[in-house]
């Protein structure tokens, strides 16, 4: 059995903070057309 990936608090800031960045970075190379796991859009 492998041990449950429960993410410490720090762990939880750090991954915040890097979706951020990832997010600015990439978020003006997307399509406006694309809707796929985006911050505020979905599929409907």
């Amino acid at each position: 059995m492998r041990p449950l990936g429960i993410s410490s608090y720090e762990d939880k800031l750090v991954e915040n903070a890097i979706a951020r960045i990832l997010e600015q970075i990439y978020k003006p190379k997307f399509y406006n057309e694309s809707f796929g796991f985006r911050p505020d859009r979905n599929c409907h």
